[in-house]
């Protein structure tokens, strides 16, 4: 249901208690994404988001950052006591 948002640009999921990200979603249009205020402690799971050039995680407790984030040329900044992860493109 979920990958039939193929040209969705924007996703807000803030504040409702997430865990985790499915994976494999395909939405080649997703270029923003709020994952803050949620539990999620892995973010590789987007590695499906090719797009994505905005992520959003302020206020998850436990992020897990693997190498595939910077070997695609994201930056992450601290914000304060914030997460933003960004591509080469924002």
């Amino acid at each position: 249901l979920l990958s039939r948002l193929r040209s969705l640009k924007r996703w807000d999921l803030s504040g409702n208690r997430l865990q985790e990200f499915p994976k494999s979603l395909d939405l080649p249009a997703l270029r923003y994404l709020d994952l803050s205020d949620n539990q999620m402690e892995d973010v590789t799971t987007l590695e499906s988001l090719r797009g994505l050039e905005e992520l959003k995680m302020d206020d998850n407790l436990y992020i897990t950052v693997r190498t595939w984030l910077v070997r695609s040329g994201w930056r992450i900044q601290a914000l304060g006591g914030g997460l933003r992860l960004c591509s080469g493109r924002c």
